[in-house]
């Protein structure tokens, strides 16, 4: 295919409705994900200011398109939301979607038990569900002074986290 021809293919190609809102779900949660949450940069690295969540729309924009090159290339409803849920996900820190891998799978997970599952240095795991916690989609089932907290996703975006997550590649 010539360059004109797919030019004109990707702007004529629509993305059906159910791979749209597929689509939108895994932005959310990696706009989550990707949330920068200012921590003081001596000693403990204490949270010092609230998260910065970026906007979706920009995202879904540029995945959109994407998804308009991969139908034109001939891929399958399928194959396209598969895709696209990948590269969401894969444009957060990797071990942020660890973590978040590893509560989607079994609630309550202590510190220690996510660091497991997600194959991350317990106190790396324990900052980065400190920040999920931070962004309000990670709850602290545990008094501050015990040593292992334990974790849950919380609300419609735990709901979210788990299915767009939970999903598979």
């Amino acid at each position: 295919m010539r360059a004109a021809e797919a030019r004109r293919v990707v702007r004529t190609t629509t993305v059906p409705s159910a791979v749209a809102d597929a689509i939108e779900d895994a932005v959310l949660v990696t706009c989550w994900g990707r949330a920068a949450v200012p921590r003081s940069g001596y000693g403990r690295r204490e949270i010092e200011d609230v998260p910065t969540v970026e906007e979706p729309p920009r995202l879904i924009r540029q995945a959109h398109v994407l998804a308009r090159g991969l139908y034109a290339l001939g891929l399958d409803d399928d194959a396209v939301d598969k895709m696209m849920r990948r590269v969401a996900l894969d444009s957060m820190p990797a071990a942020r979607l660890a973590v978040l891998r590893a509560l989607a799978v079994a609630e309550g997970q202590t510190t220690t038990t996510v660091a497991r599952a997600a194959r991350l240095h317990r106190y790396v795991a324990g900052r980065h569900l400190e920040d999920m916690a931070t962004v309000g989609v990670v709850d602290d089932l545990t008094e501050h002074d015990d040593k292992d907290h334990s974790w849950l996703l919380v609300g419609e975006e735990g709901d979210l986290i788990r299915k767009v997550v939970g999903a598979g590649d």
